[in-house]
């Protein structure tokens, strides 16, 4: 679910390879691009698995009414 929205910003691609400077470095910046999308998305589920363990909901947005405050807190700090 929300990993793979994450990664689909396929409508914009030709928008973006035709405003580039240098379009033969297209693929080299979509390359940086899925890394840092990417990135995120694992810091986000380290700092839920963190949070919850393995009892972390498939989405992690509905175990956060159930998060403690402390830990919450030290989540907060790693990200």
């Amino acid at each position: 679910g929300l990993v793979a929205f994450c990664f689909s910003g396929h409508a914009v691609i030709p928008s973006i390879y035709n405003s580039m400077e240098s379009p033969q470095r297209f693929e080299q910046m979509i390359s940086y691009s899925f890394v840092l999308v990417l990135t995120c998305c694992a810091t986000v589920a380290a700092s839920g698995y963190y949070m919850f363990g393995s009892t972390v909901s498939d989405q992690i947005t509905i175990s956060l009414h159930d998060a403690p405050q402390i830990d919450a807190g030290e989540a907060m700090k790693l990200l």
